[in-house]
């Protein structure tokens, strides 16, 4: 496999080809951090350590797994669990990715690379962490959990000139001190100090050094608080003032042989991301015990160093060379200063042309796997070269790759060999010298472009083995080890996003596919079986019983492969018998992953009572294909059963008086176990009260006396079998079995159910309770139902829950009737007859209330407009439900009323009852001439079912107005019965008193008819042709007036013919 990828530098195109190779990076997990605030040279670079068991609180890894802690560019990040913000923070990260503790600095960022070391009561191999901060004013020193030992000044302050943006390199350099140093850059006190690492070892004295010195009033004069006191906060055993800020990481080595550590390191600072510059250009040498300058470069000028020296022995002479690069694009390569002058010759060192400015620290190692040390150094043109070096003044090129944007990552070696951390801080390790000690198989080069690209370089070839893009930005550098202890080296580091993103930076882990030697070497798995453990026989009650072991793979590289577990079963019952092979994958077998690499398996089946069941873990097998035989066994005997009970006499009734038992409880297989059996005798009473006896806990006597009659005897006698209680276990088999002891009494007792009163259901059922302790024979039931004879042989007589049931046939019940009901006979078990014979009667009513319209006769036509509306109703049993009745009018308007308003007579079982409707009670007149519509809807009230409701309507009509009118015209009074008569109309007819006037044409009165309100007012306005004494008048002309309450309402004339 191979792939091309386009690298852009300026105008100039270079294509990099990658070579397949067996090394692949791989993300392993990332971890997001809160925004950035602002940018220096270098991000914090992460340090790799194990800091003991009792940090690692999150994950569930195993203890020996590496953390990796770590400072960032975060400022003000907020902390839910407290609800506040950390102005900066330390982070201790476990080896999958999951935060330990979060530390605030309190003072500002931490961009500083920590060094972990057993500083703090040196030798007791717990290890502390040590950091600067900027743009914060401390130096820190923490313990394994993040929490400040000390720090420098004392106590934090909040802000500050971007004091230590150098990393601390930790060692034993002034040996008259105890314990171990820290030396850290300062950058605007343009100085290295030298800490006691461990200040409380010399406690109270003071070396007469602190921060509140002349010359460094004023990069510290804006720091309000106390400072602390020297010897007891913190102790400064010497500090170096240099011409520009330190940046710069001290490498701390040997460097001219004499037994003493001593510090090299630059001066000079230009942050990555700006166009600043602060002077500087020299790079120093100072003795460790005191401080004091051994030897001085200058760098072509004033030109700036920030890389950090990388220190190794190069020529065999015991002294160690020193390789740093600066800002006028020259590598420094020191030999040392052989004639003691304090400064190094032209003779004493070469320096080597790169293609741009020099930010990032040279990494020394056996590269190409020669037998000698080469030099990798980066530079901001994107160049990576490899240098071969021959003290003092022959360098020359092995190779070099150009990568696709400028580098200010420092490279980290590793090879495949037998060191699990081979490159854990920046710069290699506490001392930061940027050297890797293995000689003789070739290293790969691991560097981050600031373009954000991560690479494997092949140190033999230069070669670009792989790459991976880990963020936008990369201004930090890796760090390399084994951290899970898989035998795989893993690298860590964090990935930034460019300077004006302010979006948060992510740290990354990345399995770089190389693999630690001799380290894939077979473990034996560790096993035991966790439950049942007891010694057979080991009963047991769950149906599906599980058998329990844990096992762990040993070696932390490889994780065991729960498929290939195996495991034998023999199964024995009786003379039966039966063996399952299962392997991991089986239904039958549950793992559970407890610990990293440790699992709990649990092998179970559908097991019978009376099973021997013997479990054996046979084998498991590892990821790596390695075998461990292992021949753990589990055996149990299934019991599913629990004692069994006998007793004499059985249960069943008894006479009243004395009763002995003997009661036996039996085990076949686990036994009983004694310690939970009792028995709980009740008595209870006809009435349903209860009195509990003294619970029996010795069986072998069991006796009672003074039983009384119809009570019952119960007895609740519970046992347990001796099943052993397990954590995985279930329950022992118990159970409870109740013996009943009716004592023979009286006879059962009767009482009605239903129907009571009067009832609407068409098939109405008849209920009687009937019960007794003893029990009803169910064959001596007789009833009478309106003197029919019934018994439980007929089908619609039936007993059953101590209750007796009638179902009548299809159409038994007439409409209306009076039912009486009769228990005749019913005995119990015993022979006692019925207690009290029952008779009671009940009404059935299905028929709904009738109702008669009296007055006016339905379809009368009345002329009184204020006649009343009279209405009688009826009901045979239930009586007229009132709140459900109505009457309705409809006539010119429609009126409902509630028959509560229109009663005027109801008897006192509303079987009877009178209705009159009073049109002037409700403000109404009937209209001549209209129709009127009644509407009556009636129910009854039964008791059961119903009601029954009827609905009713009738009508009547008003007699209409006349007007004036006589017909015919002229009129033939002779007897024919052919227009015998005139008939005269007039307004008021019918409802008013009036007189007809008739006139001759002389003007003679000859009649006067008299007119009485009426039905029969229309006939009497008739005229027969006849005067006063009845004679017949004259054919002619008459006149008529028609006066109405004496107001002349008509006049005409009327002709008589003859």
């Amino acid at each position: 496999m191979w792939w091309g990828r386009m690298k852009f530098f300026g105008s100039v195109i270079v294509l990099l080809l990658l070579v397949g190779y067996t090394f692949s990076f791989d993300f392993q997990w990332r971890y997001g951090l809160s925004n950035q605030y602002e940018r220096m040279s270098f991000g914090a670079s992460p340090a790799i350590a194990d800091l003991g068991s009792d940090v690692n609180s999150t994950g569930g890894e195993p203890n020996q797994f590496m953390e990796i802690i770590t400072g960032s560019d975060e400022y003000g990040i907020y902390v839910a669990e407290e609800d506040t913000n950390y102005v900066g923070v330390w982070r201790c990260i476990d080896a999958f990715g999951n935060l330990e503790w979060l530390k605030d600095t309190r003072t500002d960022e931490s961009r500083s690379s920590v060094a972990v070391l057993d500083f703090i009561n040196t030798g007791d191999d717990i290890l502390e962490i040590a950091g600067g901060t900027t743009s914060g004013w401390n130096v820190e020193a923490l313990d394994r959990f993040g929490d400040i030992i000390w720090t420098f000044p004392s106590p934090p302050k909040t802000s500050g000139p971007f004091m230590w943006h150098s990393s601390p390199a930790v060692a034993d350099i002034v040996p008259e001190s105890e314990g171990l140093e820290i030396v850290i850059g300062n950058n605007p006190c343009n100085s290295i100090f030298c800490f006691q690492a461990d200040p409380f070892r010399t406690a109270g004295i003071d070396d007469g050094i602190n921060y509140i010195v002349e010359d460094y009033d004023e990069c510290f004069y804006d720091y309000s608080t106390s400072g602390g006191t020297d010897g007891i906060n913190w102790d400064v055993l010497w500090f170096y003032e240099t011409v520009g800020p330190v940046i710069s990481t001290p490498a701390v080595g040997d460097i001219n042989n004499d037994g003493d550590l001593d510090v090299v390191f630059g001066d000079g600072y230009a942050p990555t991301y700006s166009i600043s510059t602060f002077t500087g250009g020299k790079i120093y040498c100072l003795d460790g015990p005191t401080g004091a300058l051994r030897w001085i470069v200058n760098t072509g000028g004033a030109q700036i160093v920030e890389a950090s020296p990388a220190l190794a022995d190069f020529d065999g002479d015991d002294d160690l060379e020193s390789i740093v690069g600066a800002f006028d694009s020259m590598l420094y390569l020191i030999d040392g200063d052989e004639d003691d002058d304090g400064f190094i010759s032209a003779s004493e060192m070469i320096t080597y042309p790169m293609s741009d400015v020099i930010k990032s620290s040279c990494a020394i190692g056996d590269v190409n796997g020669d037998g000698e040390y080469e030099i990798i150094a980066c530079d901001m043109g994107g160049k990576v070269v490899c240098l071969s070096y021959n003290p003092p003044d022959v360098v020359s090129l092995l190779w070099e790759t150009m990568l696709d944007a400028a580098i200010v990552s420092s490279p980290a070696l590793a090879c495949e060999n037998t060191d699990p951390t081979p490159w854990t801080h920046f710069c290699a390790n506490p001392q930061r010298t940027n050297f890797y000690p293995i000689s003789g198989e070739p290293l790969y080069i691991f560097v981050a472009s600031l373009g954000g690209i991560l690479y494997n370089i092949s140190g033999e070839t230069g070669e670009i083995l792989d790459s991976i893009r880990i963020g936008k930005n990369a201004h930090t550098s890796p760090v390399i080890a084994d951290i899970d202890l898989d035998c795989q080296y893993e690298l860590v580091m964090t990935a930034c996003d460019t300077f004006s993103d302010f979006i948060p930076d992510t740290i990354v882990c990345l399995n770089t596919g190389l693999l630690v030697q001799d380290c894939r070497i077979c473990g034996d798995f560790i096993s035991r079986k966790i439950c049942p453990v007891d010694e057979f026989p080991v009963f047991v009650s769950c149906p599906q019983q599980e058998a329990i072991f844990v096992f762990a793979e040993t070696t932390y590289w490889d994780y065991p492969d729960t498929l290939k577990t195996y495991i034998t079963v023999d199964v024995q019952n009786d003379s039966e018998s039966y063996t399952l092979n299962l392997m991991g994958g089986s239904n039958r077998v549950n793992f559970q992953n407890i610990l990293y690499d440790t699992f709990q398996v649990s092998i179970w089946h559908n097991w019978n009572n009376g099973d021997t069941v013997t479990i054996v873990l046979d084998s498991l097998i590892s990821n790596g294909e390695c075998r461990t035989t292992v021949s753990e066994s589990i055996e149990f005997i299934i019991d599913l059963e629990p004692p069994t009970i006998s007793v004499s006499p059985p249960p069943g009734i008894i006479s009243a008086g004395e009763l002995s038992l003997d009661i036996t409880l039996e085990d076949e297989l686990a036994g009983v176990r004694w310690t939970s059996v009792y028995a709980q005798p009740i008595i209870v009473h006809p009435d349903g009260n209860l009195d509990t006896l003294s619970t029996i806990s010795d069986l072998d006597s069991v006796r009672f006396e003074d039983l009384q009659e119809d009570d019952t005897l119960l007895i609740y006698v519970r046992a347990c079998d001796s099943i052993p209680e397990y954590e995985c276990t279930c329950e022992p088999n118990c159970t409870v079995y109740t013996l009943v002891y009716p004592i023979a009494g009286a006879g059962p007792i009767a009482e009605p159910v239903l129907p009571q009163g009067i009832s609407a259901c068409v098939q109405q059922q008849i209920w009687i309770a009937l019960t007794d302790s003893d029990g009803v024979d169910s064959t001596t039931i007789t009833a009478l139902i309106n003197g029919d004879t019934f018994s439980c042989a007929d089908t619609c007589l039936d007993y059953s829950n101590d209750t007796l049931f009638f179902i009548p046939p299809e159409s038994f019940w007439d409409g209306v009737e009076t039912v009486q009901v009769e228990l005749i006979s019913a005995d119990d078990l015993h022979g006692n007859t019925l207690a009290n014979p029952l008779e009671w009667i009940f009404y059935l009513d299905f028929e709904p209330p009738d109702g008669q319209m009296t007055t006016p006769e339905p379809f009368d036509t009345i002329i009184n407009i204020h006649h009343n509306v009279e209405i009688e109703f009826s009901d045979n049993f239930a009586g007229v439900w009132l709140d459900s009745s109505w009457l309705q009018i409809d006539a010119l308007h429609s009126l409902r009323i509630d028959l509560s308003e229109i009663i005027v007579n109801i008897d006192e079982d509303s079987l009877f009852g009178e209705i009159i409707f009073q049109p002037e009670n409700f403000s109404m007149v009937w209209i001549p001439g209209e129709t009127v519509d009644v509407y009556l809807h009636l129910c009854d009230k039964p008791d059961t079912c119903g009601p029954n409701c009827a609905d009713f309507q009738w009508r009547f009509f008003i007699m209409p107005n006349f007007g004036c009118s006589r017909m015919p015209n002229p009129f033939t009074p002779n007897s024919d019965e052919i227009n015998d008569y005139c008939q005269f109309t007039f307004p008021g007819l019918l409802f008013k008193k009036a007189n007809i006037f008739i006139y001759d044409k002389y003007g003679i009165l000859v009649r006067d008819i008299s007119i009485t309100p009426g039905a029969d007012a229309k006939q009497s306005a008739r005229w027969d042709g006849k005067d006063y004494n009845g004679k017949n008048l004259p054919q002619g002309l008459y006149i008529y007036i028609v006066e109405v309450d004496g107001e002349i309402v008509c006049e005409g004339t009327v002709t008589i013919a003859r």
